[in-house]
């Protein structure tokens, strides 16, 4: 019995707890991931009216606080995040403050390349509908023709038996 309840407070305390955290940690990747690209063109925006990467990122999010060194700060992000298009974003970021270059043509298309990203995403989701809609269909569509055809069925079969 208390093998049992050994492995029971194991499974309580080791497994679900990472079960849990993957679940809300993807859950967190995939809005992260789904409002990259309107962050995107905020930051193109941004840097077309003349603010600095700084000042830009600051507005797109408030809650980024860039202090003293921002590769160190923007690479912390990407680590945290750990998704490809953060990370692709970062890199963008961090080559314009190193090279002092223009990054708003980079950002336009990294925001381009990303809302093309999460347009197919989409269209996968939606193509992969189908399949899963037909067993529930299975059982739902003659429920549903029972239900519409039912009184006609009763209406018929009374005439019939008055004709008789």
């Amino acid at each position: 019995m208390r093998g049992v309840a050994m492995l029971m407070v194991f499974i309580v305390g080791m497994i679900v707890p990472e079960y849990i955290i993957g679940f809300i940690s993807a859950r967190r990747r995939a809005a992260m991931a789904s409002s990259l690209p309107d962050a995107l063109d905020l930051l193109v925006i941004c840097t077309n009216a003349s603010n600095s990467l700084g000042v830009s990122i600051r507005r797109v999010a408030d809650e980024l606080k860039l202090s003293g060194d921002s590769t160190r700060a923007l690479h912390g992000l990407a680590a945290r995040i750990d998704l490809p298009s953060i990370r692709a974003l970062i890199s963008t970021l961090t080559q314009s403050m190193r090279y002092g270059t223009s990054i708003t043509q980079a950002l336009r298309t990294l925001s381009r390349t990303e809302r093309l990203q999460h347009i197919v995403t989409l269209k996968e989701k939606a193509a992969k509908l189908a399949p899963k809609m037909v067993v529930p269909m299975m059982f739902i569509l003659p429920a549903i023709i029972a239900v519409a055809a039912g009184p006609a069925v009763i209406q018929l079969l009374d005439f019939i038996d008055k004709s008789k």
